[in-house]
């Protein structure tokens, strides 16, 4: 079978992360095809299980890797923001707290909940729950402690998620930290208020009757990447000794400093420099060594906690900066260090690299798409290097190296002529072939200070653009918008506004490239001809103080559909009669400041989907929404479900010419495949710098170009295998054709149902 033939297939529909599920029991554990399309590199800790085998990153999607082989084991897929986590001691469960007050127990053999949980919240609140800060079990994992921001402490029987003890600390304080002693008899918090001192309370494990508490001294603090034992913590001292902070061991009973941990070369204090964040202090199981690596100099330090004396200092020869060590194992033989491209797992005395993390690929800069076709922009590591696009058509999956400029970012395409369009923040536009890769031509645009947004129309000929007007304004951000004649070089038009309330903000062309629709920030809109620019139409606000972010037209031209930025709405106009026809609700979401950063509606008129991205994070969100997919039926208005799974923003929506598949393409580096009907996830591609791509089924079925395998992981409860001890089986382009064109035979359905059986024979050889 061709490249072409299946590859055509595959851009009308496909799917992501593939899982075949044998029988679960002792003699055929479950087996799983995974792609790794997971970015590791967003994570700022790293923690290690017990036996030092496997590795938690617990960012914004918590991600269990396998040491041994460097390789991904699964996604714990939750919407909430993780806060707090914790592993057994037998590491067979993962103990994550959320910032919705949740804890949920995840079996880390296979990657299900156990249990999910939340105490009380606290009635002075508005039995509003607060986000889990800190979870600690005990050497025996039988129990587990858990403190939030409201200042409930409470400790739990794991196994029957029973609360054995509440306690709530007076004021309502941040729990920093909070754990039992060492024989059971005490539970220890560490606690925070904002500008007040930070405290210790010491209750009595059974009774819950407050022992003692104090706060601590003038310019002493707790280290929020600290050390916490029964009878001692670490805090930073600022004072005349050192202004800036000096990283001491304190003993909680006694309250007194024992022993000076790090003491920065530079002691002068900057305005923003916060002290809780000086370095990161990391201890072996048993708590006989500290290992302190400094945010902002050279060289990790080694400290005897017994001897209360440093026992030596690390220098990694050739590197300079330690402040990215983010983790270590229990026995503190590796450490984990975060880098661009992924983590790093490394030697402590040599700073060998002994095992990479990293996914397929990398993370996209930009992806576009009109109908099925799908460009995605790519930054190679390093600076002021050529950009590289990947072009994905029906017709073949080509890359081309182009001779972008630095600074310049491609923003649309148009895939019959070959044509990316790219703009910079000096007003300058960019034509550039895809064939070649190489420039077609450049504009200086007149009042253009920085490109913000850019379109092709299908022909290639006409460009709209919007940026930031090169016209100062200390009151509010002046935008500029313009018609450009690419054949000729010339700006036809630039849409001027009275006001900021009239600005363009966004636009879109029509399929047949005859017309196009420009939104404004009051939520008016208007349609253009293409040729002549004058005004075919208005299309008054569909709501009150809504406004105009996303434009994009049905597929029969029939409707204008509209997305706010600040008003998060979605609407649609009747292009013919002028009018708003309905508005759509996104449901309940777990982040504000979410918007549609691209819309899509199917052939048939009767499903509408957004794709989502948030313009800021706020205090507020219990949760992400950049990368979900809202979908709607348009008739009625009804939410039909949410998409999710991508890790960053949607800037590509399409749904397939027969209607039968939603793709969407991410900031993440994926393009995934998922079934209008039901939502299910069916396929993901994704491509890397350097020319190399994979298309993955949800069986785990694969194609792909030459090096592919190594995306494609095979994982049997918590060991992760190659894709390629499996290539027979796996890399089947003829299945994923198959499933693409409907199965109708059902030859893919049995294969997928037969191959949990396969993979255990051959990996039993």
């Amino acid at each position: 079978m061709s490249l072409r033939h299946w590859l055509s297939a595959l851009l009308c529909a496909a799917s992501v992360t593939a899982a075949c599920a044998a029988p679960r029991d002792d003699r055929k554990p479950p087996v799983t095809v995974i792609g790794n399309f997971i970015d590791p590199s967003e994570a700022d800790e790293v923690l290690f299980s017990p036996d030092g085998k496997i590795v938690m990153l617990p960012a914004s999607q918590p991600v269990l890797w396998d040491v041994t082989s460097g390789l991904p084991l699964r996604v714990l897929k939750d919407q909430i923001f993780l806060t707090a986590s914790a592993f057994t001691p037998n590491g067979a469960v993962f103990a994550a707290g959320y910032k919705d007050g949740f804890i949920r127990l995840w079996d880390v053999s296979s990657g299900t909940t156990r249990a999910k949980f939340r105490a009380k919240p606290r009635p002075e609140r508005n039995n509003e729950p607060d986000e889990i800060r800190s979870l600690w079990i005990d050497a025996k994992g039988d129990l587990l402690v858990s403190g939030d921001r409201g200042g409930i402490v409470t400790i739990w029987r794991i196994a029957t998620q029973q609360q054995v003890l509440r306690v709530l600390l007076p004021d309502a304080p941040r729990v920093l930290s909070a754990k039992l002693s060492a024989d059971g008899m005490r539970l220890i918090v560490l606690t925070r208020r904002p500008g007040q001192a930070d405290s210790v309370f010491d209750y009595d494990a059974h009774s819950g009757v407050k022992l003692s508490s104090y706060d601590l001294d003038n310019g002493q603090t707790f280290l929020n990447y600290g050390y916490f034992g029964d009878d001692a913590a670490t805090i930073v001292v600022s004072g005349d000794n050192c202004a800036r902070g000096e990283l001491m061991l304190f003993a909680l009973r006694d309250r007194k400093t024992l022993a000076s941990l790090y003491k920065p070369e530079n002691c002068t204090k900057k305005a923003d420099d916060d002290p809780t964040v000086l370095a990161r202090v990391l201890s072996n199981a048993g708590a006989t060594k500290l290992l302190i690596a400094p945010f902002a100099e050279e060289g990790l330090l080694l400290f005897d906690v017994k001897k209360r004396q440093a026992d030596r200092t690390i220098h990694w020869p050739g590197r300079k900066d330690p402040a990215n060590t983010i983790g270590a194992s229990g026995d503190l033989t590796l450490l984990a260090t975060r880098e661009d491209d992924g983590i790093r797992l490394r030697n402590p005395d040599s700073g060998a690299v002994i095992k990479d993390l990293r996914s397929f690929g990398g993370g996209a800069k930009n992806i576009m798409d009109r109908d099925e076709h799908i460009l995605l922009q790519r930054d190679p590591s390093g600076h002021n290097k050529p950009i590289e696009l990947h072009a994905l058509d029906a017709a073949a999956a080509t890359v081309v190296k182009s001779q972008i400029d630095p600074g310049f970012t491609v923003f649309h395409f148009a895939a019959a002529p070959k044509l990316a369009i790219a703009g910079n923040d000096q007003g300058q536009a960019l034509l550039l072939s895809l064939d070649t890769g190489r420039e077609v031509r450049k504009l200086t645009i007149p009042e253009l200070r920085e490109m913000w947004q850019a379109r092709l129309s299908p022909d290639g000929k006409l460009a709209l653009v919007l940026g930031l007007s090169t016209k100062e304004n200390a009151d509010s951000i002046v935008r500029v918008a313009a018609a450009i004649d690419i054949e000729n070089d010339k700006v036809l038009k630039a849409f001027e506004a009275a006001d900021s309330d009239h600005a363009v903000t966004g636009f879109a062309l029509s399929p047949d490239g005859k017309t196009f629709a420009l939104g404004r920030r009051n939520g008016t809109a208007e349609l253009r001809d293409a040729k002549t620019l004058v005004v075919k139409a208005g299309f008054a606000a569909a709501k009150e103080d809504g406004d105009v972010n996303a434009l994009a037209f049905s597929p029969d031209g029939r409707f204008l559909i509209g997305g706010g930025m600040f008003d998060s709405d979605v609407f649609i106009w009747n292009v013919g009669g002028g009018k708003a026809v309905r508005t759509f609700d996104m449901g309940d979401l777990v982040a504000g400041y979410r918007y549609a950063s691209t819309l899509a509606m199917s052939r048939d008129d009767k499903t509408l989907a957004a794709g989502l991205t948030q313009r800021a994070v706020s205090s507020g969100d219990t949760g992400a929404e950049r990368g979900n997919i809202v979908v709607w039926d348009v008739a009625t208005g009804k939410l039909r479900f949410t998409l999710r799974g991508h890790a960053g923003a949607i800037y590509a929506l399409a749904f397939s010419a027969d209607g039968r598949r939603i793709i969407s393409g991410s900031l993440d580096g994926t393009i995934r495949y998922w079934d209008r009907n039901d939502g299910r996830l069916l396929a993901t591609i994704a491509g890397t710098a350097d020319g190399k791509w994979l298309a993955q089924t949800e069986a785990g079925f694969y194609a792909g170009s030459d090096g592919s395998d190594a995306a494609v992981v095979i994982v049997r409860r918590n060991t992760a295998i190659p894709g390629a001890q499996a290539r027979k089986l796996l890399y089947r382009p003829d299945l994923v054709e198959q499933l693409l064109k409907g199965d109708k035979d059902g030859r893919y359905r049995d294969a997928v149902r037969t191959l949990p059986e396969a993979l255990s024979r051959a990996l039993a050889n």
